[in-house]
């Protein structure tokens, strides 16, 4: 082959070798990106069935032009709650750029504990043809509010009666409130009397911890009426936990009636012969002055 034919292959394959090349999946023509907002969600459990925490995903995928993409997502929670995507897979046909949506909804359970903070996770794998070509993931957290369902009050006893000697009536409260807290927190009361009932209550009552899903507190009170009448007295009790709001500001109260008794009291036996003796007494000498002054004993 003379030179002038060598130099010609020459420049032909460096012009075959110069040409567009087919599109591949590579790292540099297939990227995926995730997105969740927002991120971060707080919710309320108190109600009786679970509440649905809902993530908002965005994707975006970059791939050659002549490329059709198929994405998968898988979605965890750290807390082991449930937690389902829509939709969990899309095929996406030829483009350059493919955007899109997807949920998250995350199910936190009743009485879910306020410290148990969930990272919700989203993995997504893209292919590019038969070529897997990208990955991507995307994080966001939900948080439990703590609650306090209303303050129950225990009374004992009920009725409680007045001792005569002090003159006041002891009874003792508990309290308890359900609670997704980890405690303590602190009740206040609110004393309501009637008929001028004097009482000794505190103003506020510290709440322990007292099992996984609540907090309790005891205190004794005092009450003392105006006067030793027998007579029945009501008091109403009302209770909160301070600081804590509903969804909508709403304070929970939840209140008790007490009935206080005065009772008639009986003599005591010292008492009982003193007075008898002074009836006798007083018998004699009326029939002593009867007789002295009969009419036919003048």
């Amino acid at each position: 082959m003379s030179g002038t034919s060598r130099l010609g292959v020459l420049v032909l394959a460096l012009l075959l070798l110069s040409g567009p090349r087919p599109a591949s999946a590579s790292a540099d023509t297939c990227v995926l990106s995730l997105t969740l907002a927002p991120a971060e969600l707080d919710v309320w459990v108190r109600e009786d069935d679970p509440v649905n925490a809902t993530f908002e995903g965005s994707f975006a995928v970059t791939a050659a032009p002549s490329m059709a993409s198929e994405i998968r997502f898988t979605a965890t929670a750290s807390t082991g709650w449930t937690v389902t995507m829509n939709p969990a897979s899309m095929v996406l046909e030829e483009a350059e750029q493919s955007n899109g949506t997807f949920n998250v909804s995350v199910v936190v359970p009743h009485g879910a504990p306020s410290t148990g903070t969930g990272l919700v996770s989203v993995e997504g794998r893209a292919n590019a043809g038969d070529v897997a070509c990208g990955e991507a993931s995307a994080q966001a957290r939900v948080t439990p509010l703590p609650y306090f369902e209303p303050v129950r009050i225990k009374v004992s006893p009920q009725p409680a009666d007045v001792d005569p000697v002090t003159g006041a009536a002891t009874v003792d409260l508990t309290l308890t409130a359900a609670t997704n807290a980890p405690g303590p927190a602190l009740a206040r009361l609110n004393v309501r009397t009637s008929a001028g009932v004097a009482h000794d209550a505190p103003q506020d009552i510290a709440l322990s911890p007292s099992g996984s899903d609540s907090v309790q507190g005891l205190v004794t009170v005092h009450f003392f009426p105006p006067d030793g009448t027998p007579r029945t007295y009501t008091v109403t009790v009302f209770a909160d936990v301070l600081g804590t709001r509903e969804p909508g500001g709403i304070r929970m109260f939840f209140s008790t009636t007490i009935q206080v008794r005065v009772l008639p009291q009986p003599m005591n036996g010292a008492v009982v012969a003193f007075t008898v003796v002074g009836a006798i007494v007083t018998l004699g000498a009326a029939l002593w002055v009867w007789q002295a002054t009969r009419p036919d004993r003048r």
